[in-house]
């Protein structure tokens, strides 16, 4: 997996080995490397989704009608958010804060 880090494939396979032993997914929407939020660790057991109503489909033969074409959309509504209003501080703990969603700050 190229994780853009280093071209080096035993650096990426000694990161998918040590530093990321839970399954990663790359996507497209996070900022680039070396920006807060560019790798996020989460824990989606702790996250819901909803949706309202299933999937909503209509036609329309009078959008393109000089066209002679029909026209077709589906909507889906869907929302989520976490369990967890805010982070954790343990009760004994050294003031650090736990959350299951967590972003690494700028390097």
């Amino acid at each position: 997996m190229d994780l853009g880090i280093d071209r080096d494939p035993a650096v990426v396979e000694t990161l998918d080995q040590v530093a990321l032993p839970q399954r990663t997914v790359p996507i497209e929407q996070c900022p680039v490397l070396g920006d807060t939020g560019d790798i996020m660790l989460c824990d989606f057991s702790k996250y819901v989704a909803i949706d309202k109503g299933g999937m909503q489909q209509d036609a329309s033969i009078h959008v393109r009608f000089i066209y002679d074409e029909t026209t077709f959309r589906w909507v889906f509504r869907c929302d989520g958010q976490p369990l967890w209003n805010s982070s954790l501080t343990p009760y004994k703990g050294s003031g650090n804060t736990q959350s299951p969603f967590i972003t690494l700050q700028t390097r």
